[in-house]
């Protein structure tokens, strides 16, 4: 009864980490026609056998802008990278599932601004200060769990060189 509940509340079940560099080269690649990625591995781990149904890996720009009241802030889905294939993970044991995460990169009208030239590099730099505008970015991982309410997440902070 107890391993019961522990199963469908996720205690002691399928624990999810992100194993990837937390830094990625961005600015060499943004003009070439190859398709910018972030390669890394999910590490599964659990005291007991289960098995993952889904697994659903999201690269997200959070972009802030303003300062007090006129803070604003938005999420933007860069890039997507599904795995449906079931996964019997053994009990005691580690089990790493490589991905490989294409992305496309959305400047904003700042940063467009900015691409013009060198002149309005530093233009665009004065006002992205006065602004207080900056982006951060997440790889966050959902895993779906056969016979749990609550699915195992796991999220990692990207610093874009």
């Amino acid at each position: 009864m107890i391993r019961k509940i522990k199963n469908v509340l996720g205690i002691e079940g399928v624990k999810v980490a992100i194993d990837m560099p937390v830094e990625a080269e961005v600015q060499d690649r943004i003009n070439t026609a190859d398709p910018l990625t972030l390669d890394g591995h999910l590490v599964f781990t659990t005291p007991v056998s289960q098995t993952v149904t889904a697994v659903t890996v999201r690269f997200i720009e959070t972009y802030r802008r303003g300062r007090g009241k006129n803070k604003r802030i938005d999420d933007y889905l860069l890039g997507e990278w599904h795995y449906d294939e079931p996964l019997l993970i053994e009990g005691e044991s580690e089990y790493r599932l490589p991905f490989a995460l294409a992305y496309e990169m959305l400047p904003s009208a700042m940063e467009r601004f900015q691409a013009r030239n060198l002149v309005f590099r530093g233009i665009g730099s004065i006002a992205k200060l006065a602004k207080n505008a900056r982006s951060t970015y997440t790889v966050a991982a959902e895993v779906k769990v056969k016979g749990t309410a609550f699915n195992p997440r796991a999220e990692k902070q990207i610093y874009l060189l």
